[in-house]
């Protein structure tokens, strides 16, 4: 049994005592449980903003659909408010009179009720704590994702940008490169034309001075011409 059985006991619990309890009939008579537990439902559908619904269950026990779908939303998304909840509705039907509940749960069925409602707890804790990792994990992967997409994206980009200048290129649009590409080209250049040397940090600057005095001269041209650097 899960989240909704745990909800059905809770209001089952507290049926027969609704609406004196709301009064403090039930704390005049010391039944401190079942106060605690309308107290902790009470409170749980006022957070969530259900208050009318509660108001109207407390006038009508029967009434209690949408109370009892709010508690199992709760407890299946809140594994504290569920621990809670258990212990609540333990205590309370240890104070309620009468063998039996008006609903017609027995002693004995909510003993193997709670019973089960402890596995229950474990399910919902259990299950906060898979999502919270999956969700955590998902997370991870996703950034991971998106981390591994720039780094391809931005190596892409700088390999095309490395590439834009070949032998073919004029002086001015070598000129117009930013320093690596224009160490790139030369260095790829200077392997196509057999010209040594082209890893020099002087290389640049002479291609670039060659290359500032003829802006439509081919840059295969100027390197070739240097015969090494």
């Amino acid at each position: 049994m899960h989240a909704n059985e745990l909800a059905t006991t809770a209001v089952e619990v507290l049926a027969d005592e609704l609406p004196g309890i709301a009064d403090g009939a039930a704390r005049a008579r010391g039944d401190a449980a079942l106060a605690d537990l309308y107290d902790l439902v009470r409170q749980r559908l006022v957070r969530d903003g259900r208050h009318s619904a509660f108001a109207a269950y407390t006038m009508n026990p029967r009434n209690n659909a949408l109370v009892q779908d709010v508690l199992r939303q709760a407890a299946e998304t809140d594994a504290a408010f569920a621990a809670a909840l258990l212990d609540a509705v333990r205590r309370a039907h240890g104070s309620a009179p009468g063998p039996s509940r008006s609903s017609g749960v027995s002693t004995g069925d909510i003993g193997s009720v709670t019973g089960s409602i402890t596995a229950a707890g474990r399910d919902i804790n259990d299950n906060s704590e898979k999502k919270t990792t999956v969700n955590t994990g998902g997370v991870v992967l996703l950034v991971a994702g998106a981390v591994a997409a720039l780094f391809v994206f931005v190596f892409v980009i700088k390999a095309a940008t490395a590439d834009a200048i070949t032998a073919d290129s004029t002086c001015a649009e070598f000129l117009d490169a930013d320093a690596e590409t224009q160490q790139h080209a030369i260095i790829k250049i200077a392997r196509e034309k057999g010209v040594s040397g082209a890893g020099s940090p002087l290389a640049p600057l002479s291609i670039r001075y060659d290359c500032s005095s003829a802006p439509d001269a081919k840059v295969g041209d100027i390197i070739a011409r240097s015969k090494g650097f």
